[in-house]
C-alpha cells in the first residue's frame, strides 16, 4: 500500500506519530506533501519521500501538485494529518478520488461544526448528548450570571483552541469579575461547568456516523500545561465512554477520526462529553501498540471498505518524551516498571533524526494553527 500522507497544521508531533504508526504496518510506502521544508518528519528513515507544498494561499495549486505526485509515486491513498489537511480533502474529495483513495474525512459542515466549541455545545443539547452546562459569553453580565447558577467552579475557554490554551478556571465570582472587565472580546469565549471527577477520553474512526474502530483511555500524568493533553495515558474498556462517543458521532454523521474528551463526573458517575477534536491524537502510538492502529485502519477502509475489527488490549503508554525519560530514570525498585517499548523513547531510538530536528529548528518552526 502506497500512501501520501498529507499535512498543513504545523503540529509536527502528531504528524510523526501518524507516520511511524504506518510504518508498523508491513507493505506500506509513505510518501509525504506537508507546508514547512524543515518539518522534523522530513528527517524520519520511515518516510519514502518529502514534498514541501509549494503554495498554501492557492488551493488549486496544491490540487495539481497533489495530482503530480499520485501519477510519479503510484499513491494508492491520500490519508489527512491535522485539521487543515482534513478540511481541504473534504472539499477536494470528488476531484481526487477520481484518482485514487482518500481516507475518510468529514463533511465541511461536521468539521467546522466540531471545531467550534460554542455549536458543538448547542448541538449536543439538541441531540440529548451528556455534557457539562455551557454558555457562549456574549457579554459580562451573562457570564457572571451563569457563574452564579452554577454555584460551583467553572472553566473558561477560547471558541477555537485545543490543548488547553487560554483555558482558565474561575473558583471566585470576584475573579471572574475582574477578568470580564478586562477582556476586549468575551464572544470569543464560553464558559462552562466544571465537572468534579477526571477525564476520559474516547478515540474513534468513524464512517457516516458509524464508529468502526476505537480506544478508551484516561490519563495517568499530566501534560505539559493545565488543561493539556495528558503526557502518558492509560488505556481501558468503559462501555459508558464508547456508547457517548457513538452518541455523538451518529448525530454528527461522522467521517474519519476524532479524539473526543470526556469528562467522568463523581457526583452520579455519569461520562459527559467536553469537546472533540476533528484529528489524530498525540498518544496515537500508544493506541497503536494496545492493538488499533487508526491511520492504517484508515487507508484500508478508503481501499477495500471493510476491514477486520481490531481488538484493543489493555496497556498504557507514555508519548510525551521528557515525561517517558523522567518515567525511565524513576521507576529503579517499582513494582510495575515501564517497558522502553511502553514510551515514545522505542521509536525515538530507532528513528532519532525527527527528535533531533525538532531541537535544532523548532524556532524556526511555524506554530500550530489549529485544534
Amino acid at each position: 500500500m502506497t500512501i501520501l500522507l498529507f499535512d498543513l497544521s504545523g503540529q509536527p508531533h502528531i504528524l510523526l506519530a501518524v507516520l511511524r504508526a504506518l510504518h508498523r504496518e508491513p507493505g506500506t510506502v509513505v510518501h509525504l506533501l506537508a507546508e514547512h521544508p524543515l518539518q522534523p518528519v522530513r528527517f524520519s528513515r520511515h518516510g519514502a519521500s518529502y514534498t514541501t507544498v509549494t503554495s498554501a494561499s492557492r488551493e488549486e495549486s496544491i490540487v495539481g501538485q497533489i495530482e503530480r505526485l499520485i501519477g510519479q509515486r503510484g499513491i494508492d491513498v491520500i490519508l489527512p494529518s491535522g485539521v487543515a489537511a482534513t478540511r481541504f480533502l473534504s472539499k477536494y474529495r470528488r476531484v481526487l478520488q477520481e484518482l485514487c483513495a482518500i481516507a475518510p474525512v468529514p463533511d465541511l459542515a461536521a468539521l467546522e461544526l466540531a471545531r467550534d466549541k460554542g455549536r458543538l455545545s448547542t448541538h449536543m443539547q439538541s441531540s440529548g448528548i451528556p455534557h457539562p452546562r455551557t454558555i457562549v459569553v456574549r457579554e459580562p453580565s451573562e457570564a457572571i450570571g451563569f457563574f452564579d447558577s452554577l454555584g460551583g467552579p467553572a472553566l473558561m475557554k477560547p471558541l477555537l483552541s485545543a490543548g488547553g490554551r487560554g483555558f482558565i478556571r474561575f473558583d471566585r465570582r470576584e475573579i471572574l469579575e475582574r477578568w470580564s472587565q478586562g477582556t476586549e472580546a468575551p464572544e470569543d469565549y464560553l464558559l462552562q461547568e466544571f465537572i468534579p471527577g477526571h477525564d476520559i477520553d474516547c478515540s474513534v474512526l468513524s464512517h457516516h456516523g458509524t464508529i468502526l474502530a476505537h480506544t478508551v483511555q484516561r490519563g495517568t500524568q499530566g501534560g505539559i500545561r493545565s488543561y493539556a493533553a495528558p503526557a502518558a495515558v492509560e488505556f481501558i474498556d468503559h462501555q459508558g465512554a464508547f456508547e457517548i462517543a457513538s452518541m455523538l458521532a451518529g448525530s454528527l454523521r461522522w467521517s474519519g477520526v476524532a479524539h473526543i474528551d470526556m469528562r467522568y463526573d463523581e457526583r452520579d458517575g455519569t461520562v459527559k462529553v467536553l469537546e472533540l477534536n476533528p484529528r489524530y491524537w498525540r498518544s496515537l502510538l500508544g493506541s497503536t501498540t494496545v492493538g488499533v492502529n487508526f491511520p492504517y485502519l484508515a487507508c484500508l477502509y478508503a481501499l477495500r471498505g471493510r476491514f477486520d475489527p481490531p481488538a484493543s488490549s489493555p496497556g498504557r503508554y507514555v508519548h510525551e518524551t521528557r515525561a517517558a525519560l523522567r518515567q525511565m530514570l524513576r521507576q529503579r525498585g517499582r513494582k510495575h516498571p515501564y517497558r522502553f517499548t511502553e514510551t515514545v523513547l522505542g521509536e525515538s531510538s530507532r528513528d532519532p533524526l525527527p527528535e533531533l530536528a525538532l531541537l535544532l529548528f523548532h524556532r524556526l518552526l511555524p506554530q500550530a494553527r489549529e485544534g
